[in-house]
């Protein structure tokens, strides 16, 4: 989960609920966008494979 203003026009008991979980787990715009520059300037990334947090992952099945 990243930090951005997508709750801004929910319900105030909401966003505070959803800035609570992203304390805990969520990531900063900046820290979200690094695997996509990763993919998207590294020598190491190959077209076609799955990444997640700047490095090679396995994909889902689905």
């Amino acid at each position: 989960m990243i930090y951005t203003e997508i709750t801004r026009r929910a319900p105030k008991l909401f966003d505070i609920f959803y800035q609570l979980i992203l304390l805990i787990v969520g990531k900063s715009i900046y820290q979200g966008a690094q695997t996509s520059l990763y993919c998207s300037l590294s020598n190491q990334a190959r077209p076609g494979q799955y990444h997640g947090n700047c490095k090679q992952a396995k994909s889902s099945p689905l």
